[in-house]
């Protein structure tokens, strides 16, 4: 809890392009870095795993501790325990017993079960029908090497909601049931990690169903879990919007923006567009629609909400071009339920209001 710790997805852009720390510094607004190398051994040491780290003061370019390690690859988790422990001690933080419990709480000893599971979520950021279904696979993989990795369901409940939410497949209302009973799964399960994303997941189903006020208090059961989870900020953002709330809701995923300063390319990210639609702010949204359809071009819920927003700003038929290629992209876009989740019957006339003038 001494630390604010940036999104793993802001930092993957420097795994292509190399960078200073201190340029690293000065995009993220981060003041230390870590950098290193993982090595698996070929030859006589075959199986083994090297790891290098640097710990560094990213404002004077300082070292502040390096290390090098060495281990079996099916003890790379213990590795990464011994990192975590050198480094905060480097840095004098002071790790509660309850943080020591959330953190020992380590994905199973199959870490093929770990790897499928992280190809799997990022092929949900994918936001692609095609990449949702390689998920699924990749998941039901990972149950099968090992069924108590708590993990592996929170990302199915994730993917069975993608695909319900994005219409891609006939039967939402199955959809919905399925994510829920992944997320059950989890909880079961004792990984304060996992079990605080399995909270955050049944607010988002929760709230798809209507039950704002139930939804409301899995999110914040999320946020108390794991304060740090730009995910778990997310859908508790996510949750108040839906309620009415769309400054409450910016404000968090503002903060949500500071721990993940290049996350904008999430699909979660989204929902600051309809926060920002909610609180009025059409130029606002309109600059992160734009954004998210530069990643996503093929999400039609994009193409509507642009389409909403510009009629919003009297940019009438921008609004009718964004409308057509909402259709291209999905012909059968429930447009009569769009913004059926704002439980404020006034937020959801607007929304879907100016999204039928923008239409034929």
């Amino acid at each position: 809890s001494g630390l604010r710790v940036i999104s793993r997805n802001s930092v993957q852009q420097f795994k292509q392009r190399e960078a200073t720390s201190r340029v690293i510094s000065s995009e993220l607004g981060a003041r230390y870095v870590v950098t290193g190398s993982v090595r698996e051994a070929q030859g006589e040491a075959q199986g083994k795993v090297r790891v290098a780290v640097e710990l560094s003061d990213a404002m004077s370019g300082r070292v502040l501790w390096s290390e090098r390690f060495e281990g079996e690859g099916g003890g790379v988790f213990e590795i990464q325990d011994r990192i975590v422990r050198s480094i905060v001690g480097a840095l004098a933080i002071r790790v509660t017993s309850f943080e020591s419990e959330r953190a020992a709480a380590r994905p199973p000893s199959q870490r093929e079960a770990h790897d499928l599971v992280l190809l799997a979520r990022s092929l949900e950021r994918r936001a692609e029908r095609a990449a949702n279904r390689q998920g699924r696979a990749l998941v039901a993989q990972a149950r099968d090497l090992a069924p108590d990795y708590a993990m592996a369901h929170v990302v199915e409940s994730e993917l069975e909601h993608q695909r319900a939410d994005l219409g891609w497949m006939e039967d939402a209302v199955q959809g919905l049931v399925l994510a829920e009973r992944a997320a059950r799964r989890a909880l079961a399960l004792n990984d304060p990690g996992a079990n605080a994303r399995a909270h955050a997941m049944l607010a988002r189903i929760l709230s798809k169903r209507g039950d704002h006020q139930q939804a409301l208090a899995e999110a914040e059961r999320a946020k108390a879990l794991n304060p740090s989870d730009t995910f778990i900020t997310e859908i508790l953002a996510e949750t108040l919007l839906w309620m009415g709330r769309g400054g409450d809701a910016v404000a968090l995923l503002e903060a949500a923006l500071r721990l993940d300063p290049a996350g904008r390319a999430s699909p979660v990210r989204y929902t600051i567009v309809g926060a920002y639609f909610t609180a009025g702010r059409y130029p606002e949204a309109l600059a992160e629609v734009d954004r998210g359809l530069a990643d996503h071009p093929n999400l039609a819920f994009l193409h509507a909400i642009r389409a909403a927003i510009l009629v919003q700003l009297g940019r009438m038929d921008e609004a009718r071009q964004s409308y057509a290629a909402m259709q291209r992209v999905q012909p059968n876009f429930p447009v009569e339920a769009f913004g059926h989740q704002y439980a404020d019957p006034a937020i959801r006339d607007r929304l879907q209001g100016a999204l039928l003038r923008a239409g034929p």
